[in-house]
């Protein structure tokens, strides 16, 4: 059965007005959904060394932190179904750090606990993404 991965390019998602003035959004986190897979929780690292910065970005599944409302692949725990078919964690950066460079590589990294087939396995991957270009979803 396959296991959660990244999609293959996350962008930077761009705050809206309505966001705070001090929040520092970066990539939204997204992959696909099994069907029967619930994702109880998930916690998401996303970082870059380019063009001589280090950048790092962390979010935690259920934690809706901006850019545009809340969707439902973003409500923990999250269940596959027909409908339910992607998981997203929103990620701001680390304090001091640089947004990640658009274009660039990064090695994104995550921990969840996923219920399937009636037991709970902590599940953790890593894998190496395409920063795309800032804009709001």
């Amino acid at each position: 059965m396959p296991r959660p991965r990244f999609n293959p390019q996350l962008d930077i998602l761009t705050p809206t007005r309505a966001d705070p003035p001090d929040l520092k959004l970066s990539v939204c986190a997204m992959g696909p959904l099994e069907k029967g897979d619930e994702i109880i929780t998930m916690h998401v690292w996303v970082h870059q060394e380019a063009e001589g910065q280090a950048a790092v970005s962390t979010g935690q599944g259920g934690v809706h932190l901006g850019g545009h409302p809340q969707a439902p692949s973003e409500i923990f725990p999250l269940k596959g179904t027909p409908q339910s078919t992607k998981w997203m964690v929103q990620t701001k950066l680390d304090k001091d750090s640089p947004q990640l460079i658009s274009g660039k590589p990064a090695l994104a990294t995550a921990m969840a606990r996923v219920r399937r087939g009636g037991a709970v396995e902590m599940e953790q991957w890593s894998q190496v993404v395409m920063v795309g270009p800032p804009h709001q979803h």
